[in-house]
């Protein structure tokens, strides 16, 4: 999972690396506009297909956690302790299943276009989504950035 990882970054660094020398080229030559136009194409075309990877492992991972809330659900109602807990586990599941199918069949335009079409119809639930995210992104680097200080402070002693 490491080199998956580190790959990704040297393919984002490379394809950085290229806008770059591409902006660089334009404003020497002049081509300003088509170039634009071009890395636009290139930078969307590029965060499309890193979107269907992520978006396709999350799938597999979203339908497999499925399967196992479809096999705790039927322990469920064999066991029949808790009345309604089948029910409700299956119709999770159900949910998980349809979210996890969509995210492995659309493609990584399909999901721009979606999102952006998400984002048109209903801008406060984005935004909130948005503001959402960005919240538990920054406890999840908050909590990482001192795990990694607390692991570097007695390494180093």
């Amino acid at each position: 999972m490491a080199n998956t990882t580190r790959d990704e970054r040297l393919r984002t660094r490379r394809a950085l690396a290229f806008v770059g020398m591409k902006c660089a080229n334009a404003g020497t030559h002049g081509g300003m506009n088509a170039t634009s136009n071009d890395i636009l194409r290139q930078s969307r075309s590029f965060v499309a297909d890193q979107l269907d990877a992520q978006a396709t492992r999350f799938g597999s991972q979203l339908t497999s956690t499925a399967d196992d809330l479809r096999r705790i659900a039927a322990e469920l109602d064999e066991s029949s302790t808790v009345s309604g807990g089948a029910a409700l586990a299956t119709r999770g599941a159900d949910a998980l299943a349809s979210a996890g199918s969509y995210l492995q069949s659309a493609d990584g335009e399909r999901l721009i276009v979606d999102l952006e079409t998400f984002a048109r119809n209903r801008p406060w639930a984005f935004a909130a989504a948005a503001l959402a995210a960005g919240f538990a992104g920054s406890r999840l680097l908050k909590t990482s950035s001192a795990r990694r200080y607390r692991t570097s402070t007695f390494d180093g002693d």
